[in-house]
């Protein structure tokens, strides 16, 4: 299978290249994520519920990778919910979006559930600045803290823009990987969820 050159070839075959790299995650809820990189070309993820109420493999697509920003985080702490710490966290990057460079800057808030994971939010409190115009974006995710002392999260993001160049990203849903260091350095890596 040397010949695919392109994620919709792989996916139409169901199998994956020698010529790409491929890593393979375990999720909960008996899903696995395949990611596959096209060298020089695309990022494509597909996860596949491996087993459904007829005992039948599921595949869900998600579509090419959109972004990836990068950036310093600053947290703080807020009021703890109960018994629940609460961490207030600014970040503010650039990168590139949809093929356009970007300045991104976002607060978010996140909750450390009683078996230690975390739920993160960005209530439109999220830009990204373009040269023709602003995107704004809400989010929510998942995460943990990683053994080195970060932070990772998936979760989705939802745009909102006016500016023409970034006009794709306007009624679309996208997920995201979001990696944080033991330093604060971040990074944003963006999916569209087809």
């Amino acid at each position: 299978m040397n010949n695919i050159s392109t994620p919709s070839e792989l996916f139409a075959t169901n199998q994956v290249s020698t010529n790409t790299e491929c890593r393979y995650k375990r999720l909960p809820c008996h899903v696995y994520c395949v990611q596959v990189t096209f060298p020089g070309k695309y990022t494509h993820m597909v996860e596949y519920n491996l087993i459904n109420h007829n005992n039948k493999e599921i595949k869900i697509m998600v579509g090419d990778q959109i972004a990836t920003i990068e950036g310093p985080v600053k947290n703080r702490i807020l009021p703890a919910q109960g018994a629940s710490p609460v961490f207030e966290s600014s970040f503010e990057g650039a990168g590139h979006i949809v093929d356009v460079g970007v300045q991104g800057l976002a607060t978010y808030t996140s909750v450390m559930n009683i078996d230690g994971t975390l739920y993160g939010e960005c209530p439109n409190q999220g830009l990204l600045m373009a040269a023709d115009g602003v995107a704004t974006f809400r989010a929510t995710g998942v995460g943990k803290f990683t053994d080195t002392g970060g932070s990772s999260f998936r979760g989705a993001v939802y745009f909102q823009t006016s500016a023409s160049s970034l006009s794709d990203l306007n009624g679309k849903c996208f997920v995201y990987h979001w990696e944080v260091d033991a330093e604060g350095a971040a990074r944003w890596d963006i999916w569209h969820w087809e």
